[in-house]
């Protein structure tokens, strides 16, 4: 039903006893209007199994803190280290482009990346990892199925060490 509804950007769906969640990404961002949710029930509900019951829920945004050194090598521009550094994150955990339902924040992907793209990179530390709000930790973030990267709130430092 995805593709048959504009507004749509990326769907998750959950069951639990008689209970179908479906958590819907909206291509504006934000949560689904009321009328979006009718018409995404109206799309799903002839497929229900009887005595089924189907719930529309609102996504769940997480901001986050995020903080990384990146060592770069002696002759490395930083301005375009620091530019590709901030592509390369903003598109892996933004739900509307890379970023997936679930996903969390996982520290060796995100610095594999960022190594891979970052001209000059040598070295990622991360110096800090959490929830916005919650207190300072340096461990990869897991979400919760229904949670996606709040990246109009999130909050990113990063800290090149090195290059000109």
């Amino acid at each position: 039903f995805a593709k048959e509804l504009s507004f749509v950007s990326k769907v998750y769906a959950d069951v639990f006893l008689n209970m179908l969640y479906v958590y819907v990404l909206p291509t504006s961002g934000g949560n689904l209007s009321e009328s979006q949710k009718e018409l995404v029930e109206n799309k799903i509900t002839p497929y229900l199994i009887m005595g089924q019951n189907l719930v529309v829920a609102d996504v769940i945004y997480v901001p986050i803190t995020l903080s990384v050194d990146i060592y770069l090598l002696p002759k490395t521009i930083k301005a375009g280290a620091y530019t590709t550094a901030s592509k390369v994150i903003e598109e892996e955990l933004n739900p509307m482009k890379l970023g997936s339902f679930g996903a969390g924040v996982n520290r060796a992907y995100l610095a594999s990346k960022l190594l891979q793209k970052v001209n000059g990179a040598q070295n990622i530390v991360f110096t800090e990892l959490r929830r916005s709000g919650m207190s300072t930790e340096v461990n990869d973030l897991t979400f919760l199925k229904q949670e996606v990267v709040d990246i109009e709130n999130t909050v990113i430092n990063i800290n090149l060490i090195g290059g000109i």
